[in-house]
């Protein structure tokens, strides 16, 4: 875990929020080209991960890229951003919980 305290937790949900706002506009708004909604897509993900390094130490921004990096060739990332927002959940008596965009998931076992 990055162990972020209570003010990075808030600004990491603040950028999530965003981000989410932002692709949900990206895709219902009539007037973007749909040619034109995967890189700007892209962009909006880019822009969300320097944000999110800008708030982290420098041990924190360590341990993220780290987790970012796959293993081996065809590897996907360990941990994606809605995996950091779950960290900073306080966990639920329902053994539900909501992903970065709102979509319900099983609670992962402790």
């Amino acid at each position: 875990m990055l162990g972020l305290d209570e003010k990075q937790q808030a600004e990491l949900r603040k950028l999530l929020q965003s981000q989410h706002e932002e692709v949900r506009k990206l895709w219902t708004e009539q007037s973007v080209p749909e040619a034109y909604r995967a890189s700007a897509l892209l962009a909006i993900n880019e822009r969300t991960e320097e944000r999110i390094r800008a708030l982290l130490t420098e041990e924190q921004r360590k341990q993220y890229i780290q987790r970012q990096q796959p293993e081996g060739p065809g590897a996907t990332p360990k941990a994606s951003l809605e995996d950091w927002l779950d960290a900073t959940r306080p966990k639920s008596g329902t053994g539900e919980r909501r992903g970065a965009l709102g979509e319900s998931a099983p609670e992962a076992p402790q």
